[in-house]
């Protein structure tokens, strides 16, 4: 028996699913039809020479599925955003990357700073 290598997420109204080669989004828009998006993945990440070492090979992936997954929600945003015309809303350039360091930047704050002058505080 062959081992299948596919997984997936939860996008905004639809999912994505990917295997070794390609991905596919299926999202919901809001006139209620399905619209589907395909584009390959780079094949260089996991047959790259370096992808011997697992400790490095883990740090990849877990980037490249974080890459992938942040532009799976963008597009399904874009799609599920779209006014009854089918003028989609552009969320991307600065926009997204200072929301995307703004959101960074609060989380770190929130789960690690706080916590940490907390206790200091309360020992």
């Amino acid at each position: 028996m062959t081992k299948q290598y596919y997984g997936g997420q939860a996008v905004i109204e639809g999912v994505m699913m990917r295997g070794r080669k390609s991905m596919a989004i299926a999202v919901r828009n809001p006139q209620g039809k399905i619209v589907l998006h395909e584009e390959p993945l780079k094949a260089k990440i996991y047959t790259a020479s370096w992808g011997k070492w697992p400790f490095v090979r883990g740090l990849a992936l877990l980037w490249d599925a974080l890459g992938l997954g942040m532009r799976a929600l963008m597009w399904s945003g874009e799609v599920a955003s779209q006014e009854e015309e089918g003028e989609p809303v552009e969320f991307s350039g600065p926009v997204a990357w200072t929301t995307i360091a703004a959101s960074l930047a609060f989380a770190i704050g929130l789960f690690f700073l706080l916590p940490t002058f907390a206790s200091r505080w309360l020992a």
